[in-house]
């Protein structure tokens, strides 16, 4: 269904970060250098608990039965940082 725009994936997915970019005002960057703990502090949990999350919810389905390739697309999507998706949904909140 998709495989047509295929070739087109970067682009958007390009297109879509350098806009989000050029919305970034310095203000935003000093807002990140006065609170870096804050920042700090979402980079350790993103890594940390979002994992551990995901190990848990890979048991979960596991135990329920389901095959274990959801198990270990769970755990995948759960050890990547957000992607541009979550992003765009960041943005426009």
């Amino acid at each position: 269904m998709f495989a047509p725009l295929r070739p087109y994936l970067e682009l958007g997915l390009g297109g879509i970060m350098l806009a989000m970019g050029l919305t970034l005002t310095p203000a935003d960057f000093a807002s990140v250098l006065r609170r870096p703990q804050a920042a700090g502090l979402g980079v350790a949990l993103q890594y940390t608990v979002m994992p551990l999350l995901g190990a848990l919810a890979a048991a979960a389905t596991t135990s329920l039965g389901m095959p274990l390739e959801m198990a270990a697309g769970i755990i995948l999507v759960s050890c990547c940082p957000g992607g541009t998706a979550s992003n765009v949904v960041t943005h426009v909140a």
